[in-house]
């Protein structure tokens, strides 16, 4: 729906983003350097054909998600919800993250480190409902080099009901929670996560994968 182009600042506010179709950040994409506030919103519908079906940020962003719904969104790859890519800064405050879905990783919210430096907080957020066809249904954390940087804090956040293994292929874990960090951290405060599940049924349940 919106593109914010390089090095742009812009701020969305009291709005509803939905029925979207792009190739990444099918709602709001952030590209490089950008700006991006969302306040008060709602994400929903809208559908990507990569990643970040709600929400897709780029290499050096800066996001701020406050009092928003990011909700029944999809990515035929990565984060059904929102796509932290290499972002400098990102903060999540007061949101729901419910009802995304991902071809593969991050049903809810996907973390990605870069060689610049990502820091992320997610603060008084509930995740909750999403599924990721391999891990972390409900958010998912990784760098892919020792280089990188990627320091993600959760502080009183309640993850529950997602599932990873959505589609019972038998691979894929951390149905709340997965991470996958060759550098950098999870940090998790005050914060409940349970009764997630591997699988699209609730026999296996599948909270935390790799370490916080």
């Amino acid at each position: 729906v919106f593109s914010v182009t390089v090095s742009k600042t812009v701020t969305f506010r009291d709005m509803t983003i939905r029925h979207g179709r792009r190739l990444s950040g099918a709602g709001v994409y952030c590209d490089v350097s950008s700006t991006v506030t969302i306040d008060g919103c709602i994400g929903s519908q809208n559908a990507a054909t990569v990643d970040g079906g709600g929400i897709g940020s780029n290499a050096g962003s800066n996001l701020t998600l406050a009092d928003t719904a990011v909700t029944n969104n999809s990515a035929i790859g990565l984060a059904g919800g929102v796509m932290v890519n290499a972002v400098a800064n990102s903060t999540i405050t007061r949101c729901l993250v419910s009802g995304n879905i991902a071809g593969t990783n991050g049903g809810g919210v996907f973390f990605i480190g870069g060689p610049g430096g990502v820091n992320s907080t997610i603060v008084n957020t509930t995740i909750c409902g999403n599924t990721a066809n391999l891990s972390g249904g409900g958010m998912y954390c990784t760098t892919t080099s020792v280089l990188d940087a990627l320091s993600v804090t959760l502080n009183a956040v309640t993850v529950v009901s997602n599932h990873s293994d959505q589609d019972n292929s038998g691979v894929g874990d951390g149905g709340g929670l997965a991470t996958l960090l060759l550098a950098g951290s999870c940090t998790v405060k005050n914060t409940i996560i349970a009764n997630n599940y591997q699988g699209s049924g609730t026999s296996t349940t599948d909270d935390v994968s790799g370490g916080i």
